[in-house]
């Protein structure tokens, strides 16, 4: 599967296919890793892309010296689970994709300024319902009572003060109860 992986990425028109080639290679010994690797296979560029980045999240808590393994509960259930110290927490990954039409102006304003881009309130409402859409995934079962958000983004306009707002407002927003278990959210 590892093969067929790193060829489908090879063929594909994805950006930095290099060095997602490195990492499918290094998340090869990943517990479960198998069923991303098909994945990504099966699926066209994009959507290949949003697997792959569930293999870099998996490597990131590898090297910070977690034990990761895939599709702990299934292929409907969260991405990854991560453990260290006896302690494990549930790992879901949302990525934001590119959007056509959307960059950052590069050219400065009529009197030299920077030009406004996004949209804060907007884009932190969005990201604020997104994970919130995500909070199913990692809710505390089968022994596991913490979970993770991760997310991913690859659209210029999400910055990271649109993130930390979102996610303030989706903890200010929701009972304390629908929060259960989620440890931290990282961008």
């Amino acid at each position: 599967v590892l093969r067929k992986t790193v060829e489908r990425i090879e063929a594909a028109n994805i950006k930095y296919s290099r060095y997602f080639i490195e990492r499918v290679r290094q998340a090869a010994d990943i517990e479960g890793v198998a069923s991303v690797f098909q994945r990504i296979c099966e699926r066209d560029d994009e959507m290949a892309v949003d697997h792959l980045m569930e293999i870099e999240y998996g490597l990131v808590f590898k090297h910070l010296g977690f034990h990761p393994w895939f599709e702990p509960t299934g292929a409907e259930g969260p991405d990854l689970m991560v453990e260290r110290g006896g302690l494990s927490a549930f790992l879901e990954v949302k990525r934001y994709r590119p959007k056509e039409g959307e960059h950052i102006p590069e050219e400065f304003g009529s009197h030299g300024e920077l030009q406004e881009y996004g949209n804060l309130r907007i884009s932190s409402s969005r990201i604020a319902n997104d994970l919130q859409d995500k909070l199913h995934q990692i809710r505390p079962r089968n022994g596991v009572k913490h979970g993770i958000l991760a997310v991913w983004s690859d659209r210029e306009w999400i910055e990271d003060v649109d993130f930390e707002c979102g996610v303030r407002l989706m903890c200010q927003t929701l009972p304390e109860e629908e929060l259960q278990g989620v440890l931290f959210c990282v961008f």
